[in-house]
């Protein structure tokens, strides 16, 4: 976890993300079953994008983004997640 932003880059609670940094598409692992949705963020607050979490393995097309820095933030009944991501 980065002390100063509270975010990890790459696996949290029980969540993994990959291909870091990423280029076409973002695979999200959940390893339990959560309800909730998942969003795409700027480090600026901007939601870019979110859907409804539907299983375990969510694949998260970022090809129309510019290259740069993302969160994803998963928003479930345990409370807000956020992951950072480079896009390449």
């Amino acid at each position: 976890v980065d002390i100063l932003s509270g975010i990890d880059d790459l696996n949290m609670g029980g969540v993994q993300m990959f291909p870091v940094p990423a280029k076409d598409y973002l695979k999200v692992l959940l390893l339990e079953e959560i309800t909730g949705n998942i969003s795409i963020v700027t480090l600026n607050g901007s939601v870019l994008s979110t859907e409804t979490i539907s299983n375990k393995e969510i694949t998260l097309d970022v090809r129309n983004l510019n290259k740069g820095v993302y969160l994803v933030k998963i928003n479930s009944n345990t409370g807000p997640k956020f992951l950072k991501f480079v896009k390449q």
